[in-house]
C-alpha cells in the first residue's frame, strides 16, 4: 500500500503513507519561490516515470521545508525519501545550501504504484480545488506539466 494525498490549508499539504510509515509536509503559499513547488514535484515524478535514476525537488515552508527524493532501486521499485532542510533559514537572505536534515519519511515501493499514486493525487487536487486553487495558491494549477506526465504514463502502459 502506498498513498499520496494533497490538501489545501495554509499552503499546500502533501501526505505520503505506507502500511508502516506516513508523513504530512506543507509548502508555503508565499509567492517568494521562483518555481512552483507543485509543478516541480510533477516534473520530478515525470522524470522518475521516464527512467531517470534519481530526482529531487524542494517543498519549502517558512521557516524550514523538505526535500523530496525519488530514486530507482530496480526497474520495478523506487525509493521515496523526504528529509527536512538541515538549515531552515532559507528565507533569511543569506547564502543557503540545499543540505538534507532528518529523514521524515522513507519507503521502497513498486514504481508503478508510486507513479499512479502521485498522478491520482495530482488529478484529485486539480479537480477538487478547481474553483479556488489560484485563490489559495500563488501559481496556476500546472495543467501542462500534469498533462505531460499523464500522457507519457498512458503511452508507456498501453
Amino acid at each position: 500500500m502506498f498513498s499520496v494525498t494533497f490538501s489545501m490549508g495554509p499552503g499546500l499539504v502533501l501526505r505520503l503513507a505506507t502500511e508502516t510509515a506516513s508523513a504530512s509536509i506543507s509548502a508555503t503559499n508565499l509567492a517568494i519561490e521562483r518555481v512552483d513547488p507543485l509543478a516541480s514535484l510533477i516534473h520530478a515524478v515525470c522524470c522518475l516515470a521516464s527512467g531517470t535514476p534519481d530526482v529531487s525537488c524542494r517543498w519549502p515552508l517558512e521557516p524550514g521545508g523538505h526535500f523530496i527524493d525519488l530514486s530507482r532501486i530496480t526497474e520495478e521499485r523506487c525509493g521515496i525519501a523526504v528529509h527536512s532542510f538541515a538549515d531552515p533559514d532559507w528565507l533569511a537572505g543569506k547564502s543557503w545550501l540545499p543540505v538534507r536534515g532528518a529523514l521524515v519519511f522513507g519507503a521502497a515501493v513498486p514504481t508503478d504504484l508510486a507513479v499512479t499514486g502521485f498522478i491520482k493525487a495530482f488529478v484529485d487536487l486539480g479537480t477538487g480545488h478547481a474553483k479556488d486553487f489560484e485563490r489559495r495558491w500563488p501559481w496556476a494549477f500546472p495543467e501542462t506539466e500534469l498533462s505531460r506526465l499523464v500522457d507519457f504514463w498512458s503511452r508507456k502502459n498501453s
